[in-house]
């Protein structure tokens, strides 16, 4: 038995691909869930509460689906996964607290950026704060601003293809 797309009309779904043997495998990859902030309202907490949130948020995401927001190696994964958190890589707030301060504690309003000595991207990438520290007072001048990323709708989704895959047999 070959398997292929099914073009007999007698067949219950004349497009759906067959795989008669079951060896195909069932992959499940949801992309990354961004909004644009005015299209959702702030979750309320503190500068770092915001932060934390996003670490375990991200946490539970590599622990469901095996990927999260940053492309992870497997170590950082696994240090993930042990931690909460991993080194080198700091919570930054995509839209900055001082511009946006209602959306300091909101864990989607946080993407991980790397962070070493010579600041990595967390001060110099264009994620971050693009080099803007001044010498006098050690605060950071360009405000940054862009799309939340939402964890907790990844997972959903992810969940909710996972159970379809299930419905249709697939074996992850």
């Amino acid at each position: 038995m070959l398997g292929g797309i099914n073009i007999y009309q007698y067949a219950p779904n004349p497009i759906e691909w067959i795989d008669p043997y079951g060896l195909s495998a069932c992959p499940i990859k949801v992309d990354i869930v961004r909004y644009k902030k005015d299209k959702v309202t702030p979750l309320a907490g503190s500068y770092t509460s915001g932060v934390n949130r996003a670490w375990a948020l991200e946490k539970q995401l590599v622990t469901l689906t095996g990927y999260g927001t940053t492309n992870w190696t497997e170590a950082q994964k696994t240090e993930l996964k042990t931690t909460g958190k991993v080194k080198g890589y700091t919570g930054h707030h995509i839209n900055n607290a001082a511009s946006a301060p209602e959306w300091e504690g909101d864990p989607r309003n946080i993407v991980f950026l790397t962070n070493s000595p010579n600041g990595g991207e967390h001060k110099n990438g264009l994620q971050g704060h693009r080099n803007s520290q001044t010498e006098t007072t050690g605060k950071w001048t360009n405000p940054t601003t862009g799309r939340l990323i939402d964890r907790a709708e990844m997972m959903r989704q992810y969940n909710l293809a996972k159970d379809k895959m299930d419905k249709k047999g697939c074996k992850l």
